[in-house]
């Protein structure tokens, strides 16, 4: 039997049990360190294949963890939220409890509505795969953090694009202004915008 169908195999074997372990909660592994020691095995099996002469389909299963590799360490936002357009529009400052996901697609996060006390309020966003726009409203004092994995950023005309572009912006107000946002956002791969409302 070819080394890569058995290195396959093993593999996808044990993808099997370290899915069934994370479920039941008694293995931690992470998808990314499956897929780093899976690289690690192709890519020995591909040396030993090489002086045995029968490595075959280990090519590609190597490109695909690679890929995989890739995108898990671009991506830092959690794939939960579902997919498609979301619009959010908080009135109350229980409804940004937990902040916003989206896995993919495109969301607008509108809070100009959001009626705000005295205190400093954080406020997270985060698409995986997709767009992020967020609209503060006029004379707030706001300090923002705002990250993509692979894509552009626009804080309010602060521009940049690329892998791991992060941007930040603090107003001359915040120390002092009532009421304020603390804004953390983040897209994986996409683009992200933060705007005053007009």
């Amino acid at each position: 039997m070819p080394l890569g169908t058995l290195t396959g195999g093993f593999l996808l074997v044990t993808a099997g049990l370290v899915y069934l372990g994370r479920r039941s909660g008694a293995v931690e592994t992470s998808w990314v360190t499956f897929a780093a020691l899976g690289l690690v095995l192709v890519g020995a099996v591909l040396v030993v294949g090489g002086w045995l002469g029968r490595p075959g389909g280990l090519t590609g299963i190597g490109v695909a963890l690679t890929l995989f590799l890739v995108v898990a360490t671009v991506v830092q936002v959690p794939l939960v939220g579902g997919l498609g357009r979301r619009d959010p529009r908080p009135l109350d400052i229980s409804e940004v409890v937990g902040g916003y996901n989206l896995a993919g697609g495109t969301m607008v996060l509108d809070l100009t509505a959001l009626s705000l006390d005295r205190r400093a309020l954080e406020v997270t966003a985060g698409v995986a795969f997709g767009d992020l726009r967020v609209v503060l409203p006029p004379g707030t004092a706001v300090s923002v953090e705002a990250r993509t994995g692979l894509g552009g950023v626009d804080l309010l005309g602060d521009r940049g694009s690329g892998m791991a572009v992060e941007r930040t912006f603090t107003s001359g107000d915040f120390a002092v202004g009532v009421p304020r946002f603390v804004i953390r956002a983040d897209v994986g791969v996409g683009h992200l915008t933060v705007e005053w409302a007009s």
